[in-house]
């Protein structure tokens, strides 16, 4: 499933990665460069992948083991050739934040 929220975050991304945009918050929401991490990332982590796709230096796909099928996801990422700087960190929101993520420059959550 993709959700909406995916796709409209995944058009913005794109929008602020423009170096002619004028988007407002284009500094913010760029992705070029910087360490994202997307919180509940589902099985086909389409903002991430976009993010990673537009130049961010590193992306942490986040989301409960329980409920993310691992193996899809890991496909899903290497079909689209962005093995290396994406990685799966497994979290639940509440538990002690792991040290990967105080990196994050840039935080995605889509359809949470």
């Amino acid at each position: 499933v993709l959700w909406d929220g995916a796709v409209v975050a995944s058009s913005l991304l794109e929008r602020c990665s423009n170096v002619d945009s004028t988007h407002r918050f284009q500094d913010q929401l760029d992705p070029r460069g910087k360490v994202v991490v997307e919180l509940g990332c589902g099985c086909s982590s389409v903002p991430s992948q976009v993010a990673a796709t537009l130049g961010a230096r590193r992306v942490l796909l986040t989301d409960l083991c329980c409920i993310v099928d691992t193996d899809i996801l890991r496909r899903n990422i290497e079909r689209n050739g962005l093995s290396d700087n994406l990685d799966l960190l497994p979290h639940k929101w509440g538990d002690t934040i792991p040290a990967e993520l105080s990196d994050a420059q840039l935080i995605l959550a889509a359809d949470c």
